[in-house]
């Protein structure tokens, strides 16, 4: 359906700018406002399994977005949830990622990408649409890990550590970009919208706090939350976001999680209060 080289026509709207602005990532250099043409290049994600088609697009040589195509036929094995029994449909997952939007447009070009309209498109006769965003580069990366062990023994490995280590501990930039990410989802669960799909894939760096990409916002069609209190499901919002820091394929980051043990702000005490947590 979609080849590198194929053109849209297209009229990308200029993303309000919130104030203050001295912490704002550049905008792209666009023609906004007006119809031009934009060209794909490179499938970032493509398959039956997946509910949309990203690519790459550009105008020109020298900017890349991001390019969400969404269709009916990509949805074929999504339409009904066997569970609730609840119908989907391209326009109820484009409704909420556009709500996300419009609801958080303060955010975008600092823990948001910049968003530049949702449009519709001919994919092979059939009618899609496609949601276009800046595209950011940096990827997350691993923090250092060491071998897990479970819950108990790291808190005491924290009761341990001595002064000065928890001192150099307390210099690490990973924290304080992980508290800007706390600060963007407590944000949004303020205005009721919620990620639900926090993982390493869906996080990206810039200069100084994270990024976050590829929110669902859609509570009523998640597969792993069969819940709908607000506040159980911005818990678990928050806890996927504090395990992606965390953890990695052969353990937690032993500096990072120190890090969240020993914080003495609002932020640490809610990581601490979530590891140490026992059933009653």
């Amino acid at each position: 359906m979609l080849k590198p080289g194929m053109t849209f026509s297209l009229n990308l709207q200029h993303p309000r700018l919130p104030e203050p602005r001295e912490h704002l990532r550049c905008l792209p250099s666009l023609p906004y406002n007006e119809l031009a043409e934009y060209f794909i290049v490179t499938g970032v994600q493509a398959g039956d399994d997946f509910n949309s088609q990203v690519w790459l697009g550009k105008p020109n040589d020298a900017v890349a977005l991001v390019f969400k195509f969404m269709a009916p036929s990509s949805l074929d094995h999504l339409l009904r949830d066997d569970i609730e029994g609840i119908d989907r449909s391209v326009e109820d997952m484009i409704e909420c990622q556009e709500a996300m939007f419009t609801g958080l447009w303060d955010l975008q070009g600092t823990a948001l990408p910049w968003f530049f309209g949702i449009h519709k498109v001919l994919l092979s006769n059939e009618l899609a649409y496609l949601l276009i965003t800046e595209y950011i580069p940096h990827a997350f990366e691993s923090i250092p890990r060491f071998s897990p062990v479970d819950v108990g023994q790291y808190i005491e490995y924290v009761s341990a550590f001595n002064d000065a280590f928890i001192s150099k501990v307390n210099q690490t930039s990973d924290f304080e970009k992980f508290k800007t990410a706390v600060q963007a989802l407590d944000l949004a669960h303020s205005r009721q919208i919620y990620h639900l799909d926090i993982s390493k894939s869906n996080l990206r760096f810039d200069t100084s706090q994270v990024v976050l990409i590829d929110w669902m916002n859609d509570i009523s069609h998640h597969k792993r939350i069969k819940i709908t209190d607000p506040s159980l499901i911005a818990i678990i919002d928050f806890r996927d976001l504090v395990m992606t820091f965390a953890r990695g394929e052969n353990g937690i980051g032993k500096e990072f999680f120190l890090k969240m043990m020993t914080d003495a702000s609002e932020i640490g005490q809610r990581v601490k209060a979530l590891f140490c947590q026992r059933p009653a």
